[in-house]
């Protein structure tokens, strides 16, 4: 996926860190429901975040999918625990795109944990054979 973002120029490039309550869910989704993810951000109607590996990328669906802003770079080397935050750039390609970061984290967030538990409960129910 990252590949895609190297034909869009970045408007702002910083170093930030991600709290582990936003980044520890998006592993655990990568890991149990699929890698590459795709996500739909509900109150935010043409926004969906792209996820995999290394990058999460959020695009807007009514531009055929233009980034707004990707996180990338993370710094697994440095990160010791599953509580600490990660270290990571983001990128922005909106001028705009800074107002809504934390909502879409947040959004990110409880919209994986419903997708995570709905898995959970579909797959607790079947029978494995050994």
């Amino acid at each position: 996926m990252r590949s895609r973002l190297r034909s869009f120029p970045v408007y702002e490039t910083r170093i930030t860190s991600i709290d582990s309550k936003y980044y520890n869910p998006v592993r655990l989704a990568l890991s149990r429901l699929a890698n590459p993810l795709r996500i739909k951000l509900p109150s935010l109607h043409t926004l969906d975040v792209l996820l995999d590996n290394e990058t999460w990328i959020v695009v807007d669906r009514s531009t055929g999918d233009k980034p707004m802003l990707a996180w990338l770079d993370f710094d697994y080397a440095s990160r010791l625990s599953l509580h600490k935050p990660i270290i990571c750039r983001i990128n922005h390609y909106h001028t705009q795109s800074a107002i809504i970061v934390d909502k879409v984290l947040e959004l990110l967030r409880s919209t994986l944990r419903s997708k995570l538990q709905q898995s959970r409960h579909t797959t607790s129910n079947r029978i494995i054979y050994l």
